[in-house]
């Protein structure tokens, strides 16, 4: 009884974990290594190419999905 209870308990785990990404956006981290300047950004702007430009301590930076500059 006890193993078919932790079987169910451990089935409606899995099943609920891919259920509550559903409509999340993805989240990537990047760390300070891959844009090469200071660990604190100010302010994010986006333009109307979709390219991303941060505000950091050591400048301004921009992401065009694969590249920082």
């Amino acid at each position: 009884m006890r193993k078919l209870l932790l079987a169910i308990c451990c089935f409606n785990v899995l099943i609920g974990y891919n259920q509550n990404t559903i409509g999340l956006p993805e989240i990537i981290n990047y760390p300070k290594q891959s844009y090469n300047a200071g660990t604190q950004n100010w302010k994010i702007a986006q333009d109307k190419k979709g390219i991303m430009y941060a505000a950091n301590d050591e400048g301004l930076l921009s992401f065009d999905g694969s590249f920082w500059k």
